[in-house]
């Protein structure tokens, strides 16, 4: 016995087939065209903001591997690509950011997709891996079959080593760089700093009532010490360094026994102070990055006193204080070059008295130093 279909059998088919295609064409994929436009929401944003996440996905025309550039009325605040999708949300890669500021958390912004992004094969000049994300920045999946819109984006910092070049987390994206790729050190709050100084200068000494009398002396320098930074800082506390130091100085005069009076001989103390940056980001490397600097301190010192034919050693406490500035320059390893030129002051009063009257001491100048760094 042969089975004919009837006609209503064959319509029903038709009609169940026809409703399940209706309900389909909302899923199914269709991309964005190049400059097409898209209004979105940052949901999350990572601390670095290196990676977002939109509410837009699948159902929206996105399709992963997009490029595209974020915008508002004030113009392009951000480019990347998609890196996970789902029907309703999406997770970007950001590998350039234009307007920090304004690139948030809840931001509504506009999307434009745009051609994929040509890298150089010059690998020291990339901006970021094939993938188009930042080396140093790894979407961590809690789950495997979580879905992208019940996920919570997690960032983690990882130190990752590409064709022999290292890829720093931020970049430098500014208009006015020298060129794309130009990197932020921001792996590292921490600093050794060394600085060495020689420079003639004069010995002050006063006494209530009685001629001032002074010397031209020769000073040697040296400070050691830490800076901290805050490069996790987006604010004005970015600018500003914190420094702990501990200076060593030792004087030296011509003729010196000839000299009726007293003379520093050598300095210990311990300094704090402050540096506040320009020109360039603190972190920033194979770029000059200019600062304005500023210390306190106090200590011994050490000073010879002839009188005559006798000479012996007096030990004073002083206080001390400089201002000034200077440029700094570091390699992509951490490794720093600075200059400074500065004001300095030392003075302190005398443990001996002559009569009742106290000497009074103070060796002040201009001082210029070099040093050398690493940051770690």
């Amino acid at each position: 016995m042969v089975y004919r279909p009837k006609f209503y059998d064959i319509r029903g088919i038709f009609v169940k087939s026809l409703l399940i295609l209706l309900a389909l064409i909302p899923l199914v994929g269709f991309s964005l065209d190049v400059d097409e436009k898209l209004t979105l929401r940052i949901l999350k944003i990572s601390k670095s903001k290196r990676t977002i996440l939109i509410n837009r996905g699948i159902e929206d025309g996105l399709v992963e591997g997009d490029h595209a550039k974020f915008f508002d009325q004030s113009g392009v605040l951000a480019r990347g690509k998609l890196s996970k999708i789902s029907p309703a949300r999406s997770v970007w890669s950001i590998y350039r950011i234009i307007s920090e500021k304004e690139f948030k958390e809840n931001k509504v912004l506009n999307l434009k997709i745009t051609p994929e992004m040509k890298l150089t094969k010059d690998k020291s000049k990339e901006l970021a891996p094939k993938n188009g994300i930042p080396a140093r920045v790894r979407i961590l999946d809690t789950e495997e079959d979580t879905k992208v819109d019940d996920r919570e984006v997690v960032v983690e910092d990882k130190s990752e080593e590409i064709g022999g070049n290292k890829f720093y987390r931020n970049l430098d994206t500014r208009g006015d760089s020298l060129g794309q790729g130009r990197g932020i050190m921001n792996w590292s709050p921490w600093e050794v700093v060394g600085t060495l100084s020689y420079i003639g200068t004069t010995n002050t000494i006063e006494m209530s009532g009685q001629e001032t009398k002074e010397n031209s002396i020769s000073n040697f320098d040296l400070i050691l010490g830490v800076e901290r930074y805050n490069p996790s800082s987006d604010n004005l506390w970015r600018r500003f360094s914190f420094l702990a130091n501990i200076e060593w100085s030792s004087t030296s005069m011509e003729n010196e026994t000839f000299w009726e009076g007293s003379y520093p001989k050598d300095t210990f103390g311990l300094g704090l102070g402050t540096n506040w940056h320009f020109l360039n980001d603190p972190f920033a490397f194979d770029a000059l990055i200019g600062f304005i600097g500023l210390g306190f301190g106090g200590g011994v010192r050490q000073f010879t006193m002839v009188e005559g034919t006798r000479a012996y050693l007096e030990e004073t406490s002083f206080f001390s204080w400089n201002f000034g500035a200077g440029v700094k320059w570091y390699t992509k390893a951490g490794l720093g070059l600075r200059g400074i030129i500065e004001y300095f002051s030392r003075s302190g009063d005398s443990t001996f008295t002559e009569g009742g009257l106290v000497r009074s001491y103070k060796t002040s100048g201009p001082r210029f130093r070099i040093g050398a760094s690493w940051r770690f």
